[in-house]
C-alpha cells in the first residue's frame, strides 16, 4: 500500500510475459504474507484472463482473480499510464521528470521491480 511499482523491459515485444513477470515481482516484494490479489490489466482480453491468472499462481502469487480493462476513464489505469510516462520520461533525460522520479525513488513511493 502506498507504493507504485514498475519494471523496465528492453529488447522484448512479449507484452504479456513481461506484464506477468512485473506483477509477480510486485506481489513478491510488496505484499504481506496473507493476501489475495485482484489484478487488473489494461487491454487484456477475456480469453487471456484465466491463462494470466494461472501463470501468476504458478509463480507463487496469491491471485484471486485477473480482469482485463479497456476503460480510459478508470482512475487506476490513468494512474498506471501516468507512472509509465514519468518513468519513461525520466529515463530519457527529461529534467523535470528526472527530479520527480528521483524524489519518488528517494522516498520509497516508486519502486523498481525489474529483475536484474
Amino acid at each position: 500500500m502506498g507504493k507504485l511499482h514498475y519494471a523496465i523491459f528492453e529488447g522484448t515485444a512479449d507484452y504479456l510475459t513481461a506484464t506477468v513477470q512485473a506483477i509477480a515481482e510486485t506481489l513478491e516484494t510488496g505484499a504481506t504474507e496473507n493476501y489475495d490479489a485482484t489484478v487488473f490489466i489494461d487491454g487484456l482480453s477475456r480469453s487471456l484472463e484465466r491463462a494470466v491468472g494461472l501463470s501468476l499462481r504458478r509463480s507463487g502469487s496469491h491471485v484471486k482473480k485477473v480482469r482485463g480493462l479497456d476503460e480510459e476513464n478508470d482512475a487506476l489505469m490513468r494512474l498506471a499510464d501516468a507512472i509509465c510516462g514519468l518513468v519513461r520520461g525520466a529515463l530519457e533525460g527529461e529534467s523535470e521528470l528526472m527530479t520527480l522520479y528521483q524524489r519518488g525513488i528517494d522516498t520509497g513511493v516508486l519502486r523498481d521491480v525489474t529483475r536484474k
